[in-house]
This record gives C-alpha cells, sequence and structure tokens, in this order.
C-alpha cells in the first residue's frame, strides 16, 4: 500500500489492528533501535541447530511488539521456517484461553502453513505421506473425536490436503462453538504429550527440507487478564516449552513485575522487554529523538500535508509514546475530518479523538486508582511490586519508560482528570 494521498487513504493506512506486514513493513516501519529486537535476533541467529530457543517478549500493549516481531520475522526468514499464530486474528477465545487453546492453535499453524505452501515436497514421499496420515488421524480421532461432527475432507485428496481442510475446519469450529472447545479439551488433556509429538514430527520434516528449524510467534497472549496469563504460564510452562521446535511468547507487562516471574522465566532460554518511546524525561523535558521516531510513524504513511502540524503535535503528546495509541487517534482523527468533509485534520479533530480515548480509559477505573496516579506522577517510581501499580499498567493508565533506569508516569491522556481533581498540577 502506497502512502496516503487523502483523508480517505489515511484511514485505510492507519490500521491499528493489522501489524504491518510486506511491502508496508518496508514503507511505514520506524527504526526505534530497539535493543530487544537486537538481542532477540542475535540469540536466535547464534543458537546450534540442535538448539530450540524459547523466549518471552513483553511490554505495555500498543507499544510496538507485533511490528517488532514482524521486522524480527523480516529479518531472520532465511534462518527460520516463521510460523505466526496470532490470538485475537484466529478469533481464539482469549476470556477463556488455556495453555492447551496455545499449544492446538500453533499446531494448527504450523500444519496449514506446511500445507499451504508445500514446503516438505523433497522429503521422502513414503515418509511424508505416512507422517500427513498421522496427523489426519490424530485430528480425526483425538481432536474431533466421535462426539464432534465436521466435514470430513474428501477421500480422494491427498493426505496433505486433508490435512489442510481439517486445519481450517478446526480453526472455524474451535473459534465459533464453545462444545466443541469444551470436548477438544478435555481430550487434549490426556494426550498433550501426543500432540507435542505431532508438532516435532512436522517441524523436522520441515528442517529437512528448508534446513531451517521453525520458530513460532505466538501474538496477543500479552493481552490476557493477570490472572489467566499466571495461570496459563506460570502452572503450565514446562508444556509450553515442551516442543523441539524455536517459539517467542507475548505476556503481559504486569507478569513482569510478579514474584512469579522467576519462576515462569525458569522455563524459558530468556525474556525481552520493549519500552515504550520516549517524549519526556522524568523531569518533563521533551525528548527530541523520542518525538521524531513517534513523527516518522505518521510521515512515513503520508505523502501529502493532510494533518496540521498542531493537531499532529497534540497526537503525539496524547500517544505517550505509544504506537498503536497513535494510530488510532490518527485515524480517528482522520475520521472526523473526512465525515465534516474537510481536506485535512485539524486540532478539533485531533482533539475529538483525544477525547474518546481518555473516556474510554477513565471508565475503567476506580475512584482508590487516582490516589496511587497521583503518586505515582509525583515520584515517578516504578513500584512494580506493588499490585495496584500492576494493574494500572497493565490497563495503560500508567505507562513505562526506560532511559538510564525503568520508571512510570500517568498516560498523558489521565493528566487533565488528575487536574481537574487537584491530584496534579495545572
Amino acid at each position: 500500500m502506497s502512502k496516503a494521498k487523502n483523508l480517505t487513504d489515511v484511514v485505510r493506512v492507519f490500521d491499528p489492528v493489522q501489524p504491518l506486514s510486506g511491502t508496508e513493513l518496508t514503507e511505514y516501519y520506524v527504526d526505534r533501535q530497539s535493543e530487544a529486537l537486537a538481542q532477540m535476533e542475535t540469540r536466535l541467529r547464534v543458537a546450534r541447530k540442535d538448539e530450540p530457543i524459547k523466549l518471552l517478549f513483553t511490554g505495555q500493549r500498543g507499544c510496538g511488539k507485533s511490528t517488532e516481531l514482524a521486522k524480527l520475522a523480516h529479518n531472520l526468514r532465511r534462518h527460520y521456517f516463521i510460523v505466526p499464530f496470532s490470538v485475537q486474528r484466529q478469533r481464539w477465545p482469549m476470556v477463556e484461553l488455556t495453555y492447551s487453546d496455545l499449544i492446538l492453535g500453533m499446531a494448527s499453524a504450523l500444519f496449514r502453513q506446511a500445507t499451504e505452501q508445500q514446503i516438505i515436497t523433497n522429503a521422502p514421499a513414503q515418509i511424508l505421506d505416512e507422517a500427513f496420515d498421522d496427523i489426519r488421524l490424530f485430528f480425526e480421532n483425538t481432536i474431533f473425536g466421535p462426539e464432534i461432527s465436521y466435514r470430513q475432507p474428501n477421500r480422494k485428496f491427498e493426505n496433505s490436503v486433508k490435512v489442510n481442510a481439517l486445519a481450517v475446519e478446526l480453526q472455524t469450529k474451535f473459534s465459533a462453538e464453545g462444545v466443541t472447545r469444551n470436548g477438544i479439551r478435555k481430550r487434549l488433556e490426556q494426550r498433550m504429550g501426543e500432540l507435542i509429538g505431532k508438532i516435532d514430527m512436522m517441524a523436522e520434516q520441515v528442517q529437512i527440507k528448508y534446513k531451517r528449524p521453525v520458530l513460532f510467534l505466538v501474538e496477543d497472549t500479552d493481552k490476557l487478564d493477570l490472572e489467566r496469563a499466571r495461570a496459563i504460564f506460570l502452572g503450565y510452562g514446562a508444556t509450553l516449552t515442551a516442543m523441539h521446535a524455536s517459539v517467542i511468547y507475548t505476556i503481559p507487562v504486569g507478569l513482569r513485575y510478579s514474584t512469579d516471574f522467576n519462576a515462569i522465566q525458569s522455563h524459558f532460554s530468556d525474556s525481552f522487554f520493549l519500552p515504550n518511546i520516549l517524549l519526556k524525561h522524568k523531569d518533563g523535558r521533551r525528548d527530541d529523538e523520542g518525538y521524531k521516531q513517534m513523527a516518522s510513524a505518521i510521515n512515513n504513511r503520508l505523502a501529502l500535508p493532510l494533518i496540521d502540524p498542531v493537531a499532529q503535535t497534540a497526537l503525539l503528546e496524547a500517544s505517550g509514546g505509544l504506537m498503536r495509541v497513535l494510530i488510532r487517534l490518527t485515524q480517528r482523527a482522520a475520521v472526523r475530518a473526512l465525515a465534516q468533509d474537510r481536506e485535512r485534520v485539524t486540532l478539533a479533530d485531533a482533539q475529538a479523538s483525544i477525547e474518546k480515548d481518555r473516556g474510554d480509559l477513565t471508565a475503567m477505573l476506580a475512584p482508590v486508582d487516582y490516589a496511587t496516579l497521583a503518586a505515582r506522577h509525583l515520584d515517578k517510581r516504578l513500584m512494580s511490586g506493588d499490585a495496584a501499580t500492576q494493574q494500572l499498567l497493565h490497563a495503560l493508565a500508567l505507562l513505562e519508560y526506560r532511559n538510564g533506569d525503568s520508571w512510570c508516569d500517568v498516560n498523558p491522556l489521565l493528566l487533565p482528570s488528575l487536574q481537574e481533581l487537584g491530584l496534579a498540577a495545572a
């Protein structure tokens, strides 16, 4: 997609939901000189071929983790066979997600990608057909079983085509039918080791063909509520890392500050944190490099001056250094301007967009939260062991920054509310 030439284009290219990929990644990506990206890439590049790497990747929601993972996948495309699995984009049920759902989703993504791309056609034909037939039987007998009705692939199809069709059928039924999910989970609880074995078998065939190991990128698990995320990663860390493929899981930033984090991390090779882009220092001084990086996210997408400079500054400041927030605010402002037959985004459009996000954020807060926010705005201390701070970080009411040390401040969207309550200087 080329740069926006009018506001209709702006609405389309400023998509806060869809991560950058393909030519968009090349054209729109902002190089933030991320230490996390560089270190993850190095860790994976230098790994032995027989050494599966298991990583945790965290940072506040909207800070740009998906984009950094897309860039990582691009950089490592000749070193690994990349298998992305997005919980939300595949419409897996976030509110009831289990560890077995994750492993099943990863398996389904691998089986679909392997068969769609026909990546293992150079493997010995008999071994290949036996592998696909084994996976087909596992789908039919264990994943679906006799209780769940499903569309059986045409018997005339090759086994690889049957596996692809069954994986697609699983995706459709698992995302839409609660009864199906519960039945599958119950059966897999007793045969999780077998499912992991199927993943390993397919990953081995991939490596035979491509001479590249499999790398799973598991996204959206950072959007889970803290208790569910803790239950998955603390309770089943050993199972989540049992396959012989490499994997990166995103996790909620609140888990990073939990007393359970050392126990969670013990199952993984390493963990990495992506900080928000710094717009202001602790003492309130503007960070010009941070503003430049955030402004590039807008300017890289625009071919013409479609946003008033004052409006752009307002959007940048309100974003707090969260890339997805900036993209969402800009898109919404463009929709408002377009609806009023304007040819560029004005300050009034930007302010209306900002107010919408402010209202959404304040609606999630309890009265007691404002005292914590006021205290953190005053001292900038992260207080990572404090449960209230963890929840406010998870809710994006507090934003974390790192330059030298780690610290936090109130989301700029909430500062007017603190000022109105007399809890912060105007």
